[in-house]
């Protein structure tokens, strides 16, 4: 589809595209390639200190703020995060309502993550069924818990919603609010919360966070 535009005196016949979400997104996002050095968002969003992109940090992939939403398309293989940046956490509640929207890759939230050592915990959902919680230790994760999709909602562009309560080394995890378990690991005691999606560009998702409250 072609569009003229005048500019003075002169006219000029300009292809408009219509846009899909790619993860190359305008004005209000900044892409960083698995792997690189971390960076911060161009957006002027005050919605609120947590939908405001200028509080978050990414590695690697493409992410968007966008109303409560938040876009991630995976970089390359791996794991591709995304980190509030303003707070460190040790007792936490963390609720997040996530879809994905193409493929079948993990995501999911990272939990007392430290970024130089990259160890902390992280919860794990797969589109097609099933979900974990882990441990992260040097990029590798070893399960705590992993159930089959009994209480999720499969499938790509479908809705589920995860809470973590963390307390010292307890954890309580409810899937669409329903209570699925209680681990208890001393691992590690405080670190860094965020989002993630794996594997290559292909895999999309959207986030939306419900809860994210730091505990006396």
């Amino acid at each position: 589809m072609y569009q003229y535009f005048k500019l003075g005196y002169f006219s000029v016949l300009l292809p408009i595209m219509l846009l899909t979400f790619t993860g190359f997104f305008q004005n209000n996002i900044t892409h960083s390639k698995s792997g690189g050095s971390p960076t911060a968002f161009l957006s002027s969003s005050t919605d609120s200190s947590i939908r405001d992109p200028l509080n978050w940090i990414a590695y690697g992939g493409c992410w968007e703020f966008f109303g409560k939403s938040i876009y991630g398309q995976a970089g390359g293989e791996g794991r591709h995060l995304l980190f509030y940046q303003q707070k460190v956490f040790r007792n936490f509640i963390f609720e997040v309502r996530l879809n994905k929207l193409a493929e079948g890759g993990a995501f999911g939230l990272i939990i007392r993550y430290n970024e130089r050592k990259k160890e902390g915990y992280t919860y794990i959902q797969y589109p097609d069924g099933g979900y974990r919680f882990a441990i992260i230790k040097k990029e590798l994760d070893y399960s705590l818990f992993q159930e089959p999709a009994s209480k999720m909602n499969k499938g790509t562009n479908v809705w589920n919603s995860i809470k973590i309560i963390g307390i010292g080394s307890k954890f309580e995890l409810y899937l669409n609010d329903q209570f699925l378990t209680s681990i208890t690991d001393n691992s590690y005691s405080t670190g860094r919360i965020g989002l993630f999606l794996g594997g290559d560009p292909r895999q999309k998702a959207v986030f939306e966070i419900i809860t994210l409250k730091k505990l006396e």
